[in-house]
């Protein structure tokens, strides 16, 4: 793919957040309520979940809370994947990607699938395909898996407080942007087998009605809860040992206060300051970010929305001025991001499953279509994770420079910080 075209995947990636009045362009998220807030998808997962686990099912959030609203919203994509609203969907915004970046067909379907469904499911609409895909094209499979959002886990996320039109967004402008950095990575040297007739012809599961459909779809979401449940437990205990073990450590030279998070920070540091976050936010913001990649993206994006919402206590009870002017001090224990386009910019580079669990979720999954290209897939997937991961950070790039700092819930100071 020539430079030209990368450049075309970057402008497909920052049209899409634009939005229909005049300014913002991006803008502070409002109270307004839509489907996707805390309204009608929240209520009707958790009538379900009353039915089965009782009305104090909250008390057990992740095991109960959280995965019904992933088994709701996964049995209702399946509904509309037999009805063929999907397919048609999908099949749009993958005619539009091809005919604009020059990518293959089964690269730009997969691509516009991972906008919707996982990255165990998006490969289903080409799984015929798969074992004839060329390396490239195996790396752009990975590369939108890792950098793009499932529509199940965002209802998550939205409960967590992050807010639903820039988690939206994230995940529709990493699509082409996926496309773009795999390209970049892993330029296209062979002729694809795949095309849109291949495409059409792609045999897709049997399902005999809708019911049969919202059951299939309930039962597939299994498997995400359980890797959910399971990984969490893992991945939050071995950040304890490894904050407890590296904090002991450096306890031994009188700095305690050192641990696995604050090296993290360290790493992750640079790239806060080139996506454009604030200098009085960046320890934090690298932090979070750090904790995506080398752990999941649930863990940051919990933190996240527990600092947005002690944020906008601060500002309901009028004392987050005196917060940000030094006149009132939090405690060392509290994280606290200063500026609204912290959390903005953090939204969109958090999204994506660009980890070293979805590694090996995206490694099992395609070896499974096309056990003799499972050498090859191994080969580039520690790159794809890499692309994922610039993905994010190049959305969160355009965030950055689109955020209109005017309209902040509070007035920007003069800390010595970068404003976007």
């Amino acid at each position: 793919m020539s430079l030209p075209n990368f450049y075309n995947h970057l402008l497909i990636s920052s049209i899409f957040p634009f939005k229909t009045e005049k300014y913002p362009i991006i803008s502070p998220p409002t109270k307004r309520h839509s489907f996707f807030s805390s309204g009608p998808l929240e209520n009707n997962a958790d009538a379900g979940a009353i039915f089965v686990f009782g009305k104090t099912f909250e008390d057990h959030f992740f095991v109960f809370k959280v995965t019904s609203i992933i088994i709701f919203l996964g049995a209702v994509i399946n509904v509309l994947y037999y009805l063929g609203v999907m397919q048609y969907v999908i099949g749009k915004i993958a005619w539009f990607m091809q005919k604009t970046l020059n990518t293959t067909a089964a690269e730009s379907m997969n691509a516009a699938a991972n906008i919707f469904v996982g990255m165990s499911e998006a490969p289903l609409m080409i799984m015929p395909l798969v074992p004839k895909m060329t390396t490239s094209e195996l790396h752009s499979v990975l590369v939108g898996g890792f950098a793009t959002m499932a529509g199940s886990v965002l209802a998550t996320f939205i409960f967590f407080g992050v807010p639903a039109n820039h988690l939206i967004a994230a995940s529709v402008m990493a699509a082409p942007g996926a496309l773009g950095f795999s390209k970049l990575l892993l330029p296209e040297t062979h002729q694809s087998k795949t095309t849109w007739e291949a495409m059409k012809n792609t045999p897709l599961p049997e399902q005999y009605n809708v019911i049969d459909a919202l059951l299939t779809g309930a039962g597939r979401t299994l498997k995400i809860c359980g890797y959910l449940i399971a990984n969490l437990i893992a991945f939050i205990s071995v950040l304890h040992f490894a904050d407890t073990t590296i904090s002991w450590i450096f306890n031994l030279i009188r700095h305690p206060e050192i641990n696995f998070q604050f090296l993290l920070g360290l790493i992750f540091y640079p790239f806060s300051i080139i996506i454009g976050i604030p200098l009085q936010d960046c320890l934090l913001a690298s932090k979070l970010i750090g904790i995506k990649v080398s752990l999941n993206e649930f863990i940051a994006y919990q933190e996240l929305g527990k600092i947005r919402q002690l944020r906008n206590e601060l500002i309901l009870n009028h004392t987050f001025p005196l917060y940000l002017n030094g006149t009132l001090i939090l405690p060392d224990d509290i994280p606290m991001l200063w500026n609204d386009s912290s959390i903005v910019i953090l939204t969109y580079a958090l999204c994506g499953f660009a980890n070293f669990g979805s590694m090996g979720i995206a490694l099992a999954t395609l070896g499974v279509f096309a056990p003799t290209r499972k050498r090859a897939i191994t080969k580039i997937a520690p790159r794809a994770l890499i692309a994922g991961n610039m993905v994010s950070l190049m959305t969160a790039s355009i965030a950055g420079l689109l955020y209109d700092a005017r309209h902040a819930t509070v007035p920007i100071l003069n800390l010595n910080s970068t404003v976007v």
